[in-house]
């Protein structure tokens, strides 16, 4: 799927520019609305190139802030600009071509994203009672200053040639959804799990210092049929609340709930129900 988030950003700084050009106060309010989608889309933008290596949670996020500290966890990078340039292999005898500058790419730290962002929601919204109590007089002029600054840097920002520059060295493999997932060696080696940004699905990690080997497995919810035995798994993103987990080997009827957790409720052979185990607190209903 192609995500359109540049001309968004571009279509918003458009009607940004021109609301400062009305110069009355109304059209200033809005012309902080229209940057500060501007800033969203951008943070946006950034995020769809990282699609395979971020999680589910990533997805959620709508903060340009949280947003970028989410990608900087998977490349600290994310928030760079950056030249990209290139030159021909040398062949044969003949030596390396010189390097051509193909373009910039460049990009809003989250620091600067993170104050914009903020900064603008500021001059949109009522002032607070605190604001009010201490009787501060709106500096229109002071707010038109910023404002124009942010426009400026934005108009920095959308106007590269190029973007959606990745440049992560990672380690992919494939979720039991079929689709690609990459993390960086230095995520996994810090004992994060990762996390499928399509379904939700968990994985946990295994690997021996100097080998090149990665093991990646699901993370399951177990537990133990009361009336036949048998041991039973669901995936961790198959599971929601009320889903019948009956045994399929004798029939016992069962569902999936959650308090703190996720965990089984069962029927008694003889159809009262058992007390609940969660998946965190008893051996035989544990994650894996």
């Amino acid at each position: 799927m192609s995500y359109q988030y540049r001309d968004i950003a571009r279509q918003r700084l458009t009607k940004a520019k021109a609301l400062l050009a009305a110069g009355d106060e109304d059209s200033l309010t809005y012309a902080c609305l229209e940057a500060r989608k501007c800033v969203e889309a951008l943070a946006y933008d950034v995020l769809a190139y990282y699609l395979r290596d971020v999680s589910l949670k990533a997805m959620k996020l709508w903060q340009p802030d949280k947003v970028m500290k989410e990608l900087i966890q998977i490349d600290p990078g994310a928030d760079q600009s950056r030249i990209l340039s290139m030159q021909t292999e040398p062949v044969g005898s003949d030596p390396p071509g010189q390097w051509v500058t193909i373009g910039e790419d460049r990009r809003l730290s989250a620091q600067r994203a993170s104050k914009m962002y903020h900064q603008l929601g500021n001059y949109i919204h009522v002032p607070t009672i605190r604001q009010m109590e201490k009787s501060e007089p709106r500096d229109v002029s002071t707010i038109r200053k910023n404002v124009e600054q942010i426009v400026q840097e934005l108009d920095h920002v959308v106007a590269s040639t190029v973007w959606g520059v990745v440049l992560v060295d990672g380690i992919t493999f494939t979720c039991v959804c079929e689709t690609p997932i990459r993390r960086t060696q230095k995520f996994l080696d810090n004992g994060h799990q990762p996390q499928c940004g399509n379904c939700g699905q968990m994985f946990t990690v295994e690997h021996e210092n100097g080998s090149e080997d990665w093991y990646f497995g699901p993370v399951r919810f177990n537990w133990f049929c009361d009336q036949c035995g048998i041991e039973r798994e669901i995936l961790q993103s198959k599971a929601e609340l009320g889903l019948d987990v009956s045994c399929p080997a004798c029939g016992l009827h069962a569902i999936l709930g959650s308090i703190t957790s996720w965990r089984v409720k069962q029927d008694k052979p003889d159809g009262a129900k058992t007390s609940p185990r969660q998946s965190g607190a008893s051996p035989d209903c544990a994650g894996s």
